[in-house]
């Protein structure tokens, strides 16, 4: 029950702007549960200037420890006075109160059925044992619908942590007993997980299915934690490796990169057996790797598409996207692994791929691979029209409710380089609400800059402003390095013509990687430096400026680099390779 803590955390650190406050209201019960119970282990509790503390402190005596120790933390020394007064009372009246720690809903009904079943008293027992811990004030005579029953979390938080392992199953036990396993299955499964001794497949099974309600209707985090804990009680080592990559996974999608690396963790070492497990491990370890702004992303994604590839097309077109996405994101990607080398096994893919039926749909992640492929091995006008079937299907009715969310970004700079801004614009704003709705903060974090890019092109600087403020701060409680993620509204500082706002933007970047940057950040530098050059009249100097932003000869690479790759793929492609461009004399 208490694995949950790292997700918990991720929640708590969320929760504070006013954008991540809606998402987490559309977490719905089960993102609720899981935050609940999650919270039974948290520590970070804030008690400085606790009237509570002060209260409790003032009364009694206070244990010395032996010796010259530190005295203990405030929080310790409140838990140890509750529990001694919890210590002090008779069984049933201890067993009232591990059992609303366990359960904490609130619900006394709930409680006392539990109560009944384990200890078989009488309901004037339970009564007085409830009045009892009122009198002691470590309940609440009337507790507002849905709340604990205690006085304060800290009072929880030391009856349940008091408690011994067995006692603390017990209790779960009891509850699942009594829980409606058809009108609760979420708390059902978690109360039978928290109970059992060992691995249990029917309770995992049951925590699976739980999983796959949560993402539906209960947000990411509640199915990466339904998830590890199926996990926890899967005894079958594929299996159990299976469910901790999904829910490395969930865990991804709800923006917490942190809490997939613990995930990861998990895995049998040396790792997965089965070659397929591997390359999904290092898929997902290069994703979490690319949110926390680490070097080497676009390398396991790579390595990992391409062991995919050959057990699972679906799944190697998906992880070659991935490394598409990272290569336009990571700020160094190294000279083997960038988006040349993504294009160029993307273009074998596409044409080892079955053609589909005539007539037959050919969907997103299929048009945006070949759109961005051709963009980047062969040129602008081959890659057009792919990326513009991937915009309009991506703007189908529901399209943000089905597998298209998962490539916003992609489908963001696809609308950019088509200068589609009503489809960037419609786009940003359908998949940051459906993003909102289940919890996805990665995919809301994209949606916002693509919100503010759009409005900075409409020239609604206003707007872009906050929709950049809510990137920075999804940014923030997610983990991501702030040097990245902060200067990303160098844009909107330069159509302001604000000089210092953008040259400290673009010098934040280039202390980073002074020697080889790279990714969005790098494009969005150079554009930002011309724009504010346009404004102020200053074109050659500011044009000079941004040339420079790469090593002497970078800015000719792409160039070269595509006529390569276009050479190399024309056979392939059944077609003769492009002629070479002319450039207009200096």
């Amino acid at each position: 029950m208490l694995a949950t803590s790292g997700a918990a955390r991720q929640c708590a650190a969320a929760v504070a702007p006013a954008a991540l406050r809606r998402t987490r209201r559309g977490a719905g019960p089960a993102g609720a549960l899981i935050a609940d119970l999650g919270y039974l282990q948290l520590n970070g509790h804030k008690r400085n200037g606790n009237p509570l503390a002060l209260r409790e402190l003032a009364q009694g005596p206070h244990v010395v420890e032996a010796g010259f120790a530190e005295p203990p933390a405030l929080g310790r020394r409140l838990e140890a006075r509750f529990l001694r007064r919890v210590h002090e009372m008779p069984v049933l009246t201890r067993t009232v109160l591990l059992t609303a720690a366990a359960d904490a809903t609130g619900d006394r009904h709930l409680v006392r059925r539990a109560v009944r079943h384990r200890m078989g008293a009488g309901n004037d027992d339970i009564a007085e044992a409830f009045e009892q811990a009122e009198r002691e004030e470590l309940l609440t005579a009337r507790p507002a619908p849905g709340a604990s029953a205690f006085r304060h979390p800290l009072i929880r938080s030391a009856v349940y942590g008091g408690a011994s392992r067995a006692e603390r199953r017990s209790v779960h036990a009891a509850l699942a007993a009594v829980t409606d396993a058809h009108a609760e299955p979420e708390r059902h499964a978690w109360h039978a997980a928290a109970a059992a001794d060992g691995p249990d497949e029917q309770v995992a099974s049951a925590l699976h299915g739980c999983a796959e309600r949560a993402r539906n209707t209960g947000g990411y985090l509640a199915q990466a934690a339904f998830l590890q804990r199926a996990a926890d009680l899967t005894d079958d080592p594929v299996q159990r490796t299976a469910r901790l990559l999904e829910a490395c996974a969930a865990a991804l999608m709800a923006g917490a990169p942190h809490r997939a690396e613990e995930l990861l963790s998990r895995l049998p070492a040396p790792g997965p057996a089965i070659p397929v497990l591997g390359a999904h491990a290092d898929r997902l370890g290069g994703l979490a790797r690319l949110m926390l702004g680490g070097d080497g992303a676009v390398r396991l994604l790579l390595d990992a598409a391409l062991v995919l590839s050959e057990h699972d097309p679906g799944a190697g077109r998906d992880t070659l996207l991935e490394a598409f996405d990272a290569a336009m994101v990571a700020p160094r990607s190294g000279p083997d692994a960038g988006a040349l080398q993504v294009a160029g096994a993307a273009l074998t893919a596409v044409v080892c791929r079955t053609a589909p039926a005539p007539g037959a749909d050919v969907c997103v992640p299929d048009l945006l691979l070949d759109g961005h492929a051709r963009l980047v091995a062969v040129g602008h006008r081959e890659a057009a029209p792919s990326l513009r079937a991937a915009l309009a299907a991506m703007r189908l009715p529901g399209a943000e409710e089905g597998g298209a969310v998962r490539w916003s970004l992609l489908g963001m700079i696809a609308a950019v380089e088509l200068w589609d801004i009503d489809a960037l614009g419609e786009c940003g704003r359908r998949y940051a609400d459906a993003a909102r709705g289940h919890g996805a903060l990665r995919m809301l974090q994209i949606s916002a800059h693509a919100n503010a890019t759009s409005e900075v092109f409409r020239g609604n600087l206003a707007g872009a402003e906050a929709h950049f403020a809510e990137f920075k701060d999804i940014a923030d409680a997610t983990g991501a390095d702030p040097r990245f993620s902060h200067p990303t509204d160098v844009m909107l500082h330069a159509w302001r013509g604000d000089e210092p706002a953008t040259l400290s933007a673009v010098a934040a970047q280039r202390e980073l990687y002074p020697e080889l940057p790279g990714g969005i950040q790098v494009q969005l530098a150079r554009a930002a430096l011309v724009v504010l050059g346009l404004g102020r009249g200053g074109q050659p100097k500011l044009s000079t400026a941004a040339g420079r932003r790469s090593p002497p000869g970078a800015r000719d690479v792409p160039l070269r680099a595509r006529r390569r790759a276009a050479e190399g793929r024309a056979g392939a492609l059944g077609r003769s390779p492009p002629p070479p461009r002319r450039r207009r004399p200096p």
